[in-house]
């Protein structure tokens, strides 16, 4: 039991109440633990409103029972592990549903659960947290309160204090700032910070394609970029080109541009950020006379190879390109901060071989155009299940 009586002062409750801090954890994978997440998968597919939001869509069908007892089984030889204790949650603000994934890393570790959600009034987040708390009060389950409060409340430094993981997502002073507050001296760190990716693309696979592929391709690489603008840490700002070919590159851009038309709510405001960015980028030499100006879909091919790709922020459909003539050139561009590279074209065991051998501080994943965005247990190089549970030995 947690003594922070004052904790959720100023706090609102979207589910779950100030009980929770007298929760105890569970072993990791506990059935308790799977039955509910499984409840509000089932709960999620049959509400009409999540329906028609994608996102949350994805989150049930992540949640559904046959997905968590596979992925029970992967943990099943592992020594007996049991949730670190009371997990608080610092969500990002610009993902919905980013929460709700923390969440359930969590509940599946066996922890006890506060996770602050997003301030802003998205649906995903009502809609998410109407069907935890119904499946909690069905259960009997209080080990999770989801509250909202402000980014500069009180709220995050009382919490902190009586907390045994700190589980932060979003920007490097965020996470500095959550840091700095005062905690157990177990208590166990873990920060998702600002993070880049790319696209690896080997022109020489668009040639085989035939139109139907190339839209399929197309749709994929737009999943992965403008459904979050290209904010997720995850999505695409570069794409580097290998085998260069012009033709084949122009070819992929033109089925891209045709597919944000269709999908993409382009707005006024994301239009001339991009213009500008794009007249700054030409005025310092940074990318060349090719640069393309749409309110789509922008290319900014880059002059020369950098040396770290982590300053080119990208977002709305605003894309640095670059070639590469081998696979190390590609790889010694990737700095510490870059998380994924969303790969097509190109053997993906001999892309991680190429990000070990060169001892790639960064990328923690490889992934196939059209995954970018989903998140699992293993996220950042980090096993969530492992770290935010704890090995209770016996000998």
């Amino acid at each position: 039991m947690k003594d922070g009586s004052d904790a959720f002062e100023g706090v609102e409750f979207v589910a779950g109440d100030p009980g929770v801090l007298a929760a105890r954890p569970v072993r990791a994978f506990a059935k308790g633990s799977l039955s509910l997440l499984a409840d509000v998968s089932a709960r999620l597919m049959g509400d009409d409103r999540a329906r028609r939001l994608p996102d949350v869509v994805s989150f049930a069908f992540w949640c559904r029972r046959a997905h968590l007892e596979a992925l029970a089984k992967g943990y099943a030889e592992a020594p007996l592990r049991l949730g670190r204790g009371l997990a608080l949650h610092i969500a990002p603000s610009n993902v919905p549903v980013n929460f709700a994934f923390s969440w359930a890393f969590s509940h599946l570790a066996g922890n006890v659960d506060v996770v602050r959600v997003p301030s802003k009034a998205f649906p995903q987040v009502d809609v998410i947290c109407t069907a935890i708390g119904k499946a909690m009060a069905v259960a009997g389950d209080s080990r999770s309160a989801f509250v909202r409060y402000p980014s500069d409340g009180a709220a995050t430094e009382s919490l902190s204090l009586v907390s045994d993981v700190r589980i932060v997502w979003g920007g490097d002073a965020t996470v500095a700032r959550v840091r700095s507050m005062p905690c157990p001296p177990r208590c166990v760190d873990v920060a998702f910070p600002d993070r880049y990716s790319v696209a690896l693309v080997d022109e020489r696979a668009i040639a085989d394609l035939d139109d139907g592929g190339l839209s399929e391709l197309a749709a994929g690489f737009y999943n992965d970029t403008y459904l979050m603008d290209q904010n997720a840490c995850s999505s695409p700002r570069t794409v580097i080109w290998l085998g260069a070919d012009g033709c084949q590159r122009g070819r992929f851009w033109r089925a891209v541009r045709r597919q944000a038309a269709e999908a993409y709510d382009l707005q006024g405001a994301v239009c001339t950020d991009k213009y500008v960015r794009l007249c700054a980028d030409a005025a310092s030499g940074l990318v060349s006379e090719r640069a393309s100006f749409d309110g789509r879909l922008t290319l900014a091919p880059l002059a020369e190879m950098p040396g770290d790709l982590s300053d080119l922020r990208g977002y709305g459909g605003y894309f640095y390109e670059v070639e590469a003539g081998t696979m190390e050139e590609a790889i010694g561009s990737l700095g510490a901060r870059c998380q994924t590279i969303v790969y097509y074209g190109v053997d993906p065991e001999a892309v991680r071989e190429a990000v070990v051998d060169a001892g790639c501080a960064g990328v923690d994943r490889i992934v196939p155009v059209g995954s970018a965005m989903d998140i699992g247990i293993v996220w950042d190089g980090f096993d969530l299940a492992r770290v935010l549970s704890r090995v209770v030995e016996a000998r």
